[in-house]
């Protein structure tokens, strides 16, 4: 992924030469995501924004992995002095990929088709059913069905980052009517620390925490055992674990946070989440505790987040 990144750097770079080159017909630049299930919040609500030639915007790549470019909005064949009619805007391709992690399983292409429009446009062209699939998120697909903030309402699109629920709480009285406290349980919500979120994708890369140790671990409290949950309800097998640990890590953005504390160990945070099944067809609400902790590298302490423990819902009467 990180050569990845460093060679759409390079590419957006380059373009960015080009179109500096150019800019006497060149009015502005149109942010392009790619239409598909796997394009994060930012960018598919980012998507077919238009920026003035001066205008401020984001950085691209947005993050590691971001497949986003700018395309040039040039100026109009009359606003050069020619006497032609515009072009129609072609139509794009959009993807819908069965859900997982690339590499295990989540290549295969489920449904594919063709729009006019943005990753907006595209959306509400989907049935629920796929509409859940993408990142929105349950929260914000609420609130956009409800017509309680618009699609464009959802970002700053100077910075490129997505409003937390408490910020549009802030700014909509309609969405505080249904989080009032800009989250959905009530609770005064606390902020993860910018290092832990920036940095928890590394929680995957930690055998100790890896493979399958949500798959097998003992019952708890809840009344499950998270194998069971995982496999039962959600329908995740033994091989499975890291597949399900990038869900959850997929997840944080939307997470909100129940508890922060230090203990022994290092900084635990505990976090309310969601993990969709593995066919994609349900999700599930879940507690999932991150420790952020310092690991001995060679008489070197570096700082680590990891998985420490989920816990699933209360086990419903009369279910195995």
């Amino acid at each position: 992924m990180l050569a990845r990144t460093y060679v759409q750097a390079a590419n957006i770079g380059a373009q960015a030469a080009v179109y500096k080159q150019n800019e006497d017909v060149i009015k502005g630049y149109k942010w392009l995501a790619t239409l598909d299930n796997r394009t994060c919040q930012n960018c598919a609500v980012g998507d077919g924004h238009v920026y003035g030639i001066h205008d401020k915007r984001p950085g691209l790549p947005l993050h590691p992995g971001c497949r986003c470019l700018w395309l040039p909005v040039t100026k109009s064949f009359r606003e050069l002095g020619l006497d032609i009619d515009e072009f129609k805007e072609a139509a794009r391709p959009w993807t819908i990929r069965k859900d997982g992690v690339i590499g295990y399983g989540g290549k295969e292409i489920e449904q594919v088709g063709r729009i006019e429009g943005r990753f907006k446009d595209w959306y509400f062209s989907l049935p629920p059913e796929d509409r859940a699939r993408t990142s929105i998120g349950p929260n914000r697909r609420r609130l956009l069905e409800e017509k309680r903030v618009a699609w464009d309402d959802l970002m700053d699109f100077e910075t490129g980052k997505i409003y937390t629920l408490k910020e549009l709480a802030q700014k909509f009285p309609a969405v505080r009517e249904v989080f009032p406290t800009g989250n959905k349980w009530g609770m005064s919500e606390t902020v993860l620390a910018k290092d832990f979120m920036q940095n928890v994708g590394l929680a995957i890369a930690r055998p100790s925490k890896g493979e399958d140790y949500l798959l097998t671990l003992n019952k708890n409290s809840s009344g499950y055992s998270k194998s069971q949950f995982l496999r039962n309800v959600l329908g995740y097998e033994t091989g499975d674990g890291q597949l399900v640990l990038d869900e959850l890590t997929s997840k944080l953005h939307e997470s909100l946070v129940k508890e922060t504390r230090k203990d022994d160990h290092g900084d635990k945070v505990t976090v309310i989440s969601t993990i969709s099944s593995k066919n994609g067809t349900k999700t599930a609400q879940v507690e999932v505790v991150w420790i952020y902790e310092e690991v001995n590298h060679d008489g070197k302490y570096t700082r680590y987040p990891s998985l420490v423990t989920m816990y699933p819902g209360k086990k419903k009467k009369g279910k195995s």
